[in-house]
């Protein structure tokens, strides 16, 4: 799991933080990782050949940079996911901004994987809501 999760963490541990933490957010998983593809595809479907690019999504001002790796990171979990593309994601109305792989709206829908609270790709549940605010369901 080394790059997924961080020295001395413990998976089972992380993902029942993380699992408490979107149910207080009074989300699901899978709420936040269709949240997460809709802006992966409309980014891709808007940004055909630059690395960095502005776009509108759900009614706010975002600028994403679009980050290649050298070679793909296979899955932790064994199965057919991994990921060569990394997105670094600002809305540009909060200045709040995340980091996330290609995988991670998988890994979140899957497993409730949101990688480790040391992992340079950590996508934390509720910094996403920051980012993509729409997530937010009204109380």
């Amino acid at each position: 799991m080394a790059g997924f999760i961080g020295w001395r963490e413990h998976l089972s541990i992380l993902l029942a933080t993380d699992n408490s933490l979107v149910h207080l957010l009074g989300l699901t998983h899978k709420e936040i990782a269709d949240g997460i593809d809709r802006f992966i595809k409309a980014e891709i479907d808007n940004n055909r050949t630059h690395r960095r690019n502005r776009l509108e999504f759900n009614g706010f001002s975002y600028s994403a940079e679009v980050l290649k790796t050298r070679s793909a990171q296979r899955s932790p979990f064994g199965d057919e996911l991994g990921s060569d593309t990394s997105y670094k994601i600002t809305n540009e109305s909060n200045g709040e901004s995340v980091v996330f792989t290609n995988a991670t709206p998988e890994f979140i829908r899957r497993y409730g994987f949101y990688q480790g609270r040391n992992s340079p790709f950590r996508t934390d549940p509720y910094q996403i809501t920051k980012v993509f605010p729409f997530l937010k369901k009204p109380r």
